[in-house]
């Protein structure tokens, strides 16, 4: 395991529950693979009228990006910088909602581009072999201007 769940949180600006990686098993400097148990939590913070949502896999995306930007910043980059999620586009999911899976879920995410004003990731979401949400997002760093 490369970060545990108490780890994840110097990486993150949410706390306690609403952290929802669970651990990092792994990490380079263009992909990130992270470990989610936590779906069937009854407390879960992203359930909605009793379910967690397939959409929720956005924020778990957005997390693992959170992560991915701090432990593969360079300094050329001038290191990890606040960001914003921008964009997400071609969402696509199998099944409506995620707390009903008994597996862990893991999450795969790949750095497609990235500058100093951006970064734009692919992800995937799965249960063993069974993809449940795939899709990607951007973000952009606060603090930079993307020149015109």
């Amino acid at each position: 395991m490369l970060l545990t769940s108490a780890e994840i949180a110097d990486y993150l600006p949410h706390q306690g529950p609403m952290i929802l990686v669970d651990h990092i098993i792994k990490a380079d400097e263009h992909s990130l693979v992270g470990m989610i148990h936590n779906h069937q939590d009854p407390s879960h913070p992203l359930r909605i009228r009793g379910y967690l949502p397939a959409i929720s896999a956005i924020e778990m995306a957005a997390q693992c990006s959170a992560i991915h930007g701090a432990l593969s910043a360079s300094p050329a980059f001038s290191g990890p910088r606040r960001g914003v999620l921008a964009l997400i586009k071609n969402i696509s999911w199998t099944r409506p909602k995620l707390d009903d899976i008994e597996k862990p879920l893991e999450i795969d995410l790949l750095r497609l581009h990235h500058d100093p004003h951006q970064a734009l990731y692919q992800f995937k979401l799965s249960a063993d072999d069974d993809l449940l949400v795939s899709g990607q997002l951007a973000v952009f760093f606060k603090g930079t201007e993307a020149s015109s």
